[in-house]
């Protein structure tokens, strides 16, 4: 069979009994060739080879070049990117509900922050209620559906139509698998972009007995609103790790003749300022942006101290050491 590509008309030849595969256009021995199109809408998305069979496309289509095989009986168009989204799509066509996407899977639908080495991984989770039979599926290569049983229906959200273990019992069920900082990194996310307000701690006091239980409780203690990156809280517990106090993430400095701007991290009552430059400082907007608040919390009277990642992942100690210099320069002119 030759591959036309996506989108292209695929048509057979009938010759002695036999079914040949042809492109579009060309002539085999006179033969009127009979189209035989691979549907649109199975070119957007997963389909089970069912549906394909369906609406009329042959095995040897089906199971060429074009698609993937995917999960047992699925297939995925090869133009379609391999995503977590895609790779859900095609897992909930072969996955018995009830059931909902868990771990991993979940955290990246949901657009929460992992570790790298979850980010890369390309196994689909899902979770199904006890008494249900875990789901086991012939895996291929790049493919793999790993099932987990303990799901309670009132812990399922919807998320573009598919279901997604909620963001409370997600956090509990990742505290097993990432290390604290991550896991606080997480709880930040949740309380402060994606569900506001939620009480975690709730959530953690109802997961008695649960593995990872214990992490869960002492990240939830860690947990602060108004965090915007996963970096931010990464120099919070820095500083916290190395006895200092814990600064407030995301607080609005006003002077005497207004609003200055939200600051990263702040000791108000020292006057110390904390900010943390990631990628998204790099514009030429941005830097003007950042330089003019920083120039205002100078003149209101505040030391800023601007960090890079450098700084952070690289010079921990050295990073410290000025915060610290600063804290008790601050703390000694109050006391003056």
């Amino acid at each position: 069979m030759r591959d036309l590509g996506p989108g292209s008309m695929l048509w057979t030849v009938r010759c002695c009994g036999q079914r040949q595969w042809q492109p579009t256009g060309s002539d085999h021995a006179g033969v009127m060739p009979r189209l035989i199109p691979v549907p649109r809408e199975l070119q957007r998305r997963p389909f089970t080879v069912a549906e394909g069979f369906a609406a009329g496309v042959p095995r040897s289509v089906l199971d060429g070049p074009r698609f993937h095989r995917a999960f047992h009986g699925v297939r995925v168009p090869i133009a379609l990117p391999n995503t977590v989204a895609v790779r859900a799509a095609a897992a909930a066509l072969i996955v018995p509900e009830p059931f909902a996407f868990c771990g991993p899977t979940a955290a990246q639908l949901s657009g929460l922050p992992l570790p790298v080495s979850l980010q890369e991984c390309s196994d689909t989770h899902v979770m199904v209620p006890t008494a249900a039979r875990v789901p086991r599926h012939r895996s291929v290569p790049g493919w793999i559906l790993r099932g987990h049983s303990g799901l309670r229906l009132a812990d399922v959200d919807r998320l573009g139509g598919l279901p997604v273990l909620g963001v409370g019992p997600l956090f509990v069920q990742l505290a097993a698998d990432v290390g604290l900082h991550d896991l606080v990194a997480l709880g930040d996310a949740i309380v402060r972009r994606w569900v506001e307000g939620i009480d975690l701690a709730a959530v953690v006091r109802r997961a008695h007995g649960q593995r990872g239980v214990r992490r869960a409780r002492r990240a939830v203690g860690l947990v602060r609103p108004r965090v915007d990156s996963p970096m931010e809280t990464k120099v919070r517990l820095m500083i916290v790790d190395a006895g200092l106090p814990c600064p407030i993430p995301g607080y609005v400095v006003h002077d005497h003749s207004g609003w200055i701007g939200e600051v990263d991290l702040v000791y108000p009552e020292w006057k110390v300022a904390i900010e943390y430059d990631g990628d998204v400082h790099r514009t030429r907007r941005a830097w003007a942006a950042d330089h003019a608040k920083t120039q205002l919390l100078h003149d209101a009277g505040w030391v800023v101290i601007r960090l890079t990642a450098r700084d952070v992942l690289q010079t921990p100690e050295l990073t410290i050491h000025r915060i610290r210099q600063h804290i008790e320069a601050a703390m000694h002119e109050g006391a003056g």
